[in-house]
């Protein structure tokens, strides 16, 4: 897909290059598909997804009046991608182990939007742009005029063999603490779904919206990364529409630091090591008691274990927890252990 986006690029730049008017420009000279302003309040916002909908019997590509400026083109981008390289990304497709029809359109979907970002940002270029900034991404997006997510989603996938940038974890999460979107490391293990640790840059980012927090966390293997996130707001349609928050995290390992301005005076600056735990969906359904290592004082230890029982079969007396009883003798045990815990660390709290 790197490959296959040069083309497409030369063909933008034919039409005035990448501003939102002149991609909707290429859209309706090459495709001829139209674009349109909705109304937030007279459209049908279930239809609308990232602000923007499709019809492909009318063949308009409809956005919401509330969506940014970088969301519309990339929207239209993605679009675009979708058509001029609908082979390369059925290739990609085909050769993935996918067997519904559900995941293949999700992979579709996916490979789209990795499309769009190529296009927008041309690998080599943004690599080299990225390496001078030394990773900042506040003047990445002025140099790519794009969102800090799009800035983010882009260095975390600069994987090309013999030409990495540097390994960048991405995760996004809503105010609810749900990830939605997320890319690991191979030593940064992050949950498939549901929440992350709560002491984790990104949860933190949604106290003060529209700035980049700086974290450095300590994990019990000893290993140390470097986190930045941004929470933003989504603007609004209406008045009496709410606004819509999530943030966006990236992490690398601490020894790639020196690399970025987010490692800049980390001693000298005494940033708090923050010690914490990364929470993997697949252990939440085995006893991670066994899992963890022997470390004391971690805080958010106590909290995570508080009113959790081992897997078995309380009702029937089978598996490994015992018989009903002990199950939950063992229960009401941890529960006032975890009790206790909290009081010693908040004795102010009461109750």
């Amino acid at each position: 897909l790197e490959d296959a986006v040069g083309g497409l690029r030369a063909t933008f730049d034919k039409h005035g290059g990448l501003s939102p008017q002149a991609c909707a420009d290429y859209l309706e000279a090459e495709h001829g598909i139209a674009t349109c302003t909705v109304n937030p309040a007279d459209a049908e916002l279930a239809q609308y997804r990232n602000q923007s909908r499709y019809d492909p019997d009318s063949r308009t590509l409809s956005f919401l009046g509330n969506i940014s400026m970088s969301t519309r083109r990339f929207q239209i981008v993605r679009l675009a991608a979708s058509l001029a390289l609908a082979d390369a990304i059925e290739a990609e497709t085909r050769e993935a182990p996918l067997v519904s029809t559900e995941a293949q359109g999700l992979a579709r979907r996916a490979l789209s939007s990795y499309s769009a970002g190529a296009v927008i940002f041309p690998y080599d270029a943004f690599l080299e742009t990225a390496d001078e900034l030394r990773y900042d991404t506040d003047i990445l997006r002025q140099r790519f005029d794009a969102s800090f997510e799009q800035v983010c989603h882009r260095l975390a996938t600069l994987r090309k063999p013999g030409c990495e940038g540097i390994p960048f974890a991405f995760m996004r999460a809503d105010l609810a603490g749900y990830i939605t979107k997320r890319f690991p490391l191979p030593q940064l293990a992050l949950p498939y779904h549901g929440h992350g640790c709560p002491l984790w840059a990104i949860y933190q980012s949604f106290q003060t919206p529209n700035r980049i927090i700086r974290q450095l966390a300590a994990f019990p293997d000893g290993s140390r990364y470097v986190m930045i996130a941004r929470a933003e707001t989504k603007r609004p349609g209406a008045f009496h529409e709410p606004p819509v928050q999530r943030a966006v995290m990236l992490a690398c390992d601490a020894l790639h630091a020196d690399r970025t301005v987010y490692g800049d005076g980390l001693g000298r600056a005494r940033l708090p090591l923050v010690r914490t735990h990364p929470v993997p969906a697949q252990e939440r359904r085995t006893d991670r008691r066994k899992s963890w290592p022997k470390v004391k004082n971690w805080r958010y230890r106590c909290f995570a274990t508080a009113g959790r029982r081992r897997r078995g079969g309380p009702s029937t007396g089978t598996g490994r927890t015992g018989s009903r009883g002990r199950v939950h003798a063992n229960l009401d045990r941890r529960r006032r252990t975890a009790h206790r815990r909290v009081a010693e660390l908040h004795p102010d709290a009461g109750g």
